[in-house]
């Protein structure tokens, strides 16, 4: 299983083609807040809505924007749905954190990083490991083996 996680595209179409040298085959992708419907006619490939739930190879995920949400509700989620990954986005900032059995997953933003360093990123979820990567180079920033 590869499953790749992008979010906070904000329409720019060169970010998409960058990610997609990783990611031709992604699966998931999380709806950003200014991924609108004109981002979509852009993109020309579908953007999820900001609230989806799907089991893949018998692994719960849960994917969600994160602009309405807090900390006690993502764990809310995490214990209602036994989720195995929760995706979320929003921040513009990278993060890779297991709570739980749960590993929570930002992959950053292709195109607009809030981090220090502005390094763009994107998230990759194969087999049992789960990593974020720099756009540009491919280097792994952050990674958690399940």
């Amino acid at each position: 299983m590869k499953i790749g996680v992008i979010s906070d595209t904000h329409g720019d179409y060169a970010s998409w083609e960058r990610a997609f040298n990783y990611l031709n085959d992604a699966d998931l992708i999380s709806r950003g807040n200014c991924d609108a419907f004109v981002d979509q006619m852009v993109l020309n490939i579908p953007i999820q809505s900001p609230y989806v739930f799907a089991v893949v190879e018998n692994k719960r995920f849960l994917v969600q924007h994160g602009d309405q949400i807090t900390e006690s509700g993502i764990q809310d989620l995490i214990s209602r749905y036994k989720l195995d990954y929760f995706i979320t986005g929003h921040t513009h900032v990278p993060v890779l954190r297991k709570l739980d059995n749960c590993i929570i997953i930002n992959p950053g933003s292709t195109s607009l990083s809030k981090r220090d360093d502005k390094i763009n990123s994107i998230g990759i979820i194969e087999d049992d490991d789960v990593y974020v990567i720099d756009l540009e180079t491919g280097d792994k920033l952050f990674e958690i083996k399940k």
